[in-house]
């Protein structure tokens, strides 16, 4: 008969499940329903709670972008204290609640060697969209200008493939038999939808991935990547060539409309300083403060740190830096850490999708595409996750090194 100890080993055991399941959950669901992804994570904070709460330990562990995570917040809630529309960046504010995702992934995936499931979990959960999406957009009619989707904006599908393609194709490089095939064939798939999503800057954040992960570990091969870019250019349907090549016409009217929006964004930061005017619908300032009727209006400024500083001002500028940094240290100790091969090329990945991410913002608000974001911090979490178990062995590796070998005549084994 089993005891009490063991059986509330068991309980936390599969309460610890439940919580990785829902984790994974998230980016599963990201590309088809953002009300799923939510979910999700909300479910992942009530059994976290319910740990919490039955076993007296928060599934949590501290990560390198905790000082961040919490400056962003309270620039954000400044900004919305002293903004043009307090009850609506208020609504919008809650989104912070999602922010907590990476210290929530770290602890649940700490145990060693879990997190390489998470990292194929994200891999094989946007792999199988990316084929079930293609697979259906290449079997429709459809005009000559229709973008790969899933279920959701293209722009948000392409966000989401970003992320993936640099973990599954580092793992087709270093990994070996039938995982490689694994990841191979992953790799193809995401990347196809890459292209099929017509998205210009998801384009340049994954050849920029690419660099920065070759710079890691074979900075002498850094030519390969131009090249091999080049290459595919070269070789695209004349469409996709066309459109590849106009990320480097200022000419173009897409790009023309994004200058227009960064000025007027920069001509919001200065009639606003500080705390910006807070996070709300930008459409209505795009309309008052760009410098000429031409172009479209949106809503947001297609560039994360622009939108940012016009949003929350110089402080919510500072903190957004603090918590990418935090990030960017995650993602780079996630190069350097794991305890398999697989596990260190996935961490490459991570690296690579974080740059990638950075990247594309430059051009879009991907950080305000709350299905885009969530994904990464969840990915984050795991990297964090992976970093410690690996810290802790090496440890455990070196203690037990320095206690020599066991001395027979004490009973030692």
């Amino acid at each position: 008969m089993a005891s009490a100890g063991s059986l509330r080993a068991a309980g936390r055991r599969r309460s610890e499940t439940a919580l990785r399941v829902a984790l994974v959950l998230v980016p599963i669901c990201a590309p088809w329903t953002v009300a799923g992804a939510h979910i999700a994570a909300g479910l992942a904070a009530v059994i976290a709670i319910g740990i919490a709460a039955r076993w007296r330990a928060w599934p949590l562990q501290r990560t390198l972008a905790d000082g961040g995570m919490f400056a962003f917040a309270i620039a954000v809630l400044a900004s919305t204290w002293t903004s043009v529309d307090p009850a609506r960046s208020f609504s919008n504010a809650r989104k912070l609640l999602l922010l907590p995702l990476v210290p929530l992934a770290a602890g649940a995936w700490s145990p060693p060697a879990t997190a390489r499931t998470a990292y194929r979990w994200f891999v094989a959960g946007l792999a199988t969209s990316a084929l079930v999406a293609s697979v259906y957009f290449l079997s429709m009619e459809h005009p000559p200008g229709a973008r790969l989707r899933a279920n959701g904006h293209y722009m948000t599908f392409a966000g989401l493939l970003l992320l993936a393609i640099p973990l599954a194709g580092a793992a087709a490089v270093a990994t070996r038999g039938r995982i490689r095939a694994w990841y191979v064939g992953a790799t193809l798939v995401l990347g196809g939808a890459l292209l099929l999503t017509f998205t210009r800057g998801a384009w340049i954040g994954a050849s920029v991935a690419a660099a920065a992960m070759l710079a890691r570990i074979r900075s002498r091969w850094l030519p390969i990547v131009p090249v091999a870019v080049i290459g595919v250019v070269l070789v695209l349907p004349a469409a996709y060539r066309v459109r590849a090549l106009s990320s480097f016409d200022p000419s173009h009217p897409h790009n023309v409309d994004r200058v227009r929006l960064w000025r007027a964004g920069m001509a919001m930061w200065r009639d606003r300083p500080w705390t910006g005017f807070g996070w709300v619908d930008l459409k209505p300032q795009v309309l008052r403060y760009r410098d000429t009727p031409e172009g479209v209006a949106h809503g947001h400024l297609h560039a994360n740190w622009i939108h940012v500083l016009a949003s929350f001002g110089a402080l919510g500028f500072a903190a957004f830096a603090w918590l990418s940094l935090g990030h960017g240290r995650i993602a780079w100790q996630a190069v350097r850490h794991g305890l398999d091969v697989e596990t260190r090329a996935l961490g490459l990945g991570v690296w690579g999708a974080f740059i990638g991410f950075q990247v594309m913002g430059l051009f879009e608000w991907n950080f305000g595409d709350v299905e885009v974001t969530m994904a990464l911090w969840v990915l984050l979490g795991a990297a964090a996750a992976s970093a410690t178990a690996a810290t802790n062995q090496l440890r455990f590796d070196a203690v037990r090194a320095s206690a020599g070998p066991p001395d027979p005549g004490r009973g030692g084994t």
